[in-house]
């Protein structure tokens, strides 16, 4: 899981151009579309990504550890027991209690693109 959320964090073009869409048109379904938009990915745009990512890795300008190599940590890191096992109940109640907030952090999102489109 820990790995499949380093090369979700690949699509954050996506998500930027799903936040300038959302604004410019004054719309809302950021959520929706980004998920339309994130499942019209090609596995090889993933490849791509995950590839760019490795390197870049070699700028000094990037987060540390660089997720480069945090995937190759995650890569080596078996675990067989996951630590946490949720009841499909667990999960659609944790689905509803998401859902309640996505209008909260879409606004929020929208917002703040906003004022750095016109404030810098």
């Amino acid at each position: 899981a820990a790995l499949n959320l380093q090369w979700k964090l690949l699509l954050s073009p996506i998500c930027d151009e799903v936040t300038q869409r959302i604004a410019l048109e004054r719309s809302e379904g950021f959520f929706e579309l980004f998920e339309q938009m994130r499942k019209n990915v090609p596995a090889r745009e993933f490849e791509r990504l995950r590839l760019v990512s490795a390197l870049s890795g070699t700028r000094l300008d990037h987060t540390h550890p660089l997720n480069a190599f945090r995937q190759r940590i995650l890569q080596k890191t078996k675990v067989n027991v996951p630590a946490v096992n949720l009841e499909p109940s667990q999960i659609a109640a944790l689905e509803r209690e998401i859902s309640t907030l996505k209008p909260i952090i879409e606004k929020e999102v929208l917002s703040r693109h906003r004022d750095s489109m016109y404030y810098g």
